[in-house]
């Protein structure tokens, strides 16, 4: 068991060993192509939700036709 609790804490340890060194970025366009693609996925379905939402509040502050005829 304390064999396991080592292993366990030297695989913690010395995962950093493990990291990449510097900040290098081989992205080609290719990759660039499809993170583009992705974020105007995103914002096409962020504006609908965005007009449905202000909809919503629309409805919500608007008086009730009910009240209305009550009055």
């Amino acid at each position: 068991m304390k064999a396991l609790i080592n292993t366990i804490i030297a695989t913690l340890v010395a995962t950093p060993a493990f990291a990449a060194n510097g900040f290098e970025d081989h992205s080609g366009l290719l990759c660039w192509a499809f993170l583009g693609l992705c974020a105007m996925i995103v914002v096409g379905q962020v504006i609908p939700a965005v007009m449905v939402l202000i909809g919503a509040a629309k409805g919500v502050m608007k008086p009730s036709e009910a009240k209305e005829h009550h009055a």
